[in-house]
């Protein structure tokens, strides 16, 4: 607590005009995606806007949840709570409450589109009629997280690289 007061009152001092967050803990929808995102920080006149996730441990897919809640504001067109002009993510932040790390960086609007891209691609292949397991999948690892969800479906699910039968 005394890290993340220290981290405040830097932000305070530094940009006093922009202290207060446009949103916190704030749940948002589009027709594809949903997610709550920790913060959002405004850094200047233009409504410029960081968006802050806070962590207790580092994971790899910290960055792409950022990512995600930043195609997502996009996806709905900027506007948050009851602002009534839309912001634009121009920063991204991952604080590690408990060691107090900061990962800080810009993003640009065609890492956004890129992003977009690939969680729509992403939709598509669950979407698809048949499931294909990775070459060096293990199902039998019991570290996968994904081992649930993988023992569940029949093995006539699973793509054979045959075409499928179809009863009509």
């Amino acid at each position: 607590m005394k890290m993340f007061f220290e981290k405040e009152l830097d932000r305070y001092q530094k940009h006093p005009d922009f202290w207060h967050p446009v949103a916190t803990e704030h749940y948002l929808e589009s027709d594809s995606f949903r997610g709550e995102i920790d913060c959002i920080d405004q850094l200047n006149e233009q409504v410029d806007c960081l968006l802050i996730e806070y962590k207790r441990n580092k994971n790899h897919h910290d960055e792409q949840e950022l990512l995600f809640y930043a195609c997502l504001l996009k996806q709905i067109g900027g506007f948050v709570q009851k602002t009534d002009y839309p912001i634009n993510i121009k920063e991204i932040e991952i604080y590690y409450y408990e060691t107090g790390e900061i990962i800080r960086r810009k993003i640009q609007e065609s890492e956004l589109d890129s992003f977009e891209e690939y969680m729509k691609s992403i939709i598509n292949e669950i979407f698809m009629p048949n499931w294909i397991r990775k070459e060096n999948c293990h199902i039998l690892n019991s570290t996968c997280k994904f081992r649930r969800v993988c023992n569940c479906i029949p093995d006539g699910l699973l793509y054979s690289g045959k075409p499928q039968k179809t009863e009509e």
